[in-house]
């Protein structure tokens, strides 16, 4: 079958700020204007890397969407523009009162699209418009039909109540831990009865590495176990696939959740916004609600609420590693088998990182106890490749985010060269970029 490659780059920048995790803000904490949120095609930044591809057949009307929502902290926005042609020219994007603008362009085989955001508030203030860019390529390959056998699966499986054929469906490197997954559907289990799901699938883009994130509209209906109440709910929601050899399995799941809602802070990693209608919750007393979905937006990536965290000191041996989520040091990692990081006492030295887990140079001088915050891991951060080794050097520091989406901040405080490590870091268990 023969592929349309068109080619879209796409720049956008926003001052950075203490925020929840997953706001697109990128920038000098001087500037005001902030992307709240930005998606193509309903895919939301975050979950691509450098370069995306989306499915013609999963466009409307063959044209490519962007929206998201833009704000100021004093005044408002006054206008969004895109170009789609570097600058030559610009349309004025639709753009609501709150700050919320859309923009919809047909895509052509074959051609380059260089399309850059551009806010201004009433004041006249902008953002810096080229500071990230993003490939986006339109391909003629029908990836649905794949990806709803294995999310018809989950569902027939979780109306089931059947947890093995469930995870059966479920990556082996789940962001959030497998073993998190399955102990949080075993509890929806317990805690609901009569469950009733559907869904639509709205729009499918790929990034590099066999990822592939997909964006649904669900409808559900659930019988409280405890109160026999019964709760309906509808929403969007979204979700993360890896793809191989054989059908593609999920790798992570954005909330509101429509799986494993009894955990739901240890398994979403992130929050899919644009949602208006209450969301059904659960807590640890097996009590159902519902609640506001800003309330869950307001809990940030992970969907717990934040937490003020302290500097703490890790010693890791040679050949040994380490893994924040339980401050545990792990013997004989290789990484990964639970570690994050690990010392790697070969040559010069080096720190290695976990495949999959992105970090951030900060340089020698870090000063992990005067750190209160670390940027969007969206915003220059590198993704490990197979578990990168990085030489190791006092004092460097690193911004880091962990495969199971948590942010922290780490330093090398001291080297005893082939014997052991001490490292310095903060670690943030909600998700939030503020320690």
């Amino acid at each position: 079958m023969n592929h349309l490659s068109v080619i879209l780059t796409v720049a956008l920048a926003l001052p950075a700020a203490p925020a929840r995790a997953g706001w697109w803000i990128f920038g000098q904490a001087g500037n005001e204007i902030r992307l709240n949120y930005l998606q193509v095609d309903g895919v939301s930044f975050d979950e691509t890397g450098p370069k995306i591809t989306v499915y013609e057949a999963a466009l409307k009307d063959g044209r490519t969407q962007l929206k998201g929502r833009a704000s100021v902290r004093k005044g408002k926005i006054g206008l969004v523009e895109v170009t789609s042609d570097g600058g030559a020219t610009w349309q004025k994007a639709q753009l609501s009162a709150a700050g919320d603008f859309l923009h919809a362009f047909p895509v052509e085989a074959g051609k380059t699209y260089k399309l850059q955001v551009k806010v201004t508030d009433t004041s006249g203030k902008t953002n810096d418009v080229a500071a990230t860019s993003k490939e986006l390529l339109v391909s003629d390959k029908d990836m649905r039909g794949e990806v709803k056998a294995a999310l018809d699966g989950m569902v027939a499986a979780y109306m089931a109540e059947d947890p093995v054929k469930f995870m059966a469906y479920v990556a082996s490197d789940f962001a959030s831990d497998p073993v998190v997954l399955d102990r949080a559907v075993r509890k929806d289990f317990s805690n609901f009865d009569g469950i009733q799901l559907s869904y639509t699938l709205d729009n499918i883009a790929s990034s590099d590495g066999g990822l592939t994130a997909v964006s649904i509209s669900y409808r559900r209906m659930l019988v409280s176990a405890k109160s026999g109440q019964t709760a309906t709910d509808q929403g969007s929601t979204q979700f993360v696939f890896r793809l191989g050899e054989s059908s593609p399995q999920a790798y992570s799941m954005k909330a509101p959740l429509i799986f494993g809602l009894s955990d739901a802070s240890e398994v979403a990693t992130g929050t899919q916004p644009g949602n208006t209608t209450p969301v059904t919750v659960v807590d640890d007393g097996g009590n159902v609600s519902q609640v506001p979905p800003s309330q869950i937006e307001e809990q940030g990536e992970g969907g717990g609420s934040q937490q003020s965290v302290a500097a703490k000191d890790s010693t890791m041996p040679a050949g040994q590693g380490f893994r924040f989520s339980d401050e545990t040091v792990i013997a004989n990692p290789p990484i990964p088998n639970g570690a994050d990081i690990a010392y790697n006492p070969g040559g010069p030295g080096n720190i290695v990182f976990r495949t999959g887990m992105k970090y951030r140079a900060l340089g020698a001088g870090t000063n992990v106890d005067a750190i209160t915050s670390v940027t969007d891991q969206a915003a220059g951060y590198t993704t490990s490749a197979a578990n990168d080794n990085v030489a190791l050097g006092l004092t460097n520091g690193y911004e880091f985010y962990t495969t199971s989406g948590k942010y922290g901040v780490l330093a090398i405080k001291t080297i005893n060269a082939g014997v052991s490590i001490v490292v310095r870091y903060k670690y943030q268990p909600s998700g939030a970029r503020t320690f």
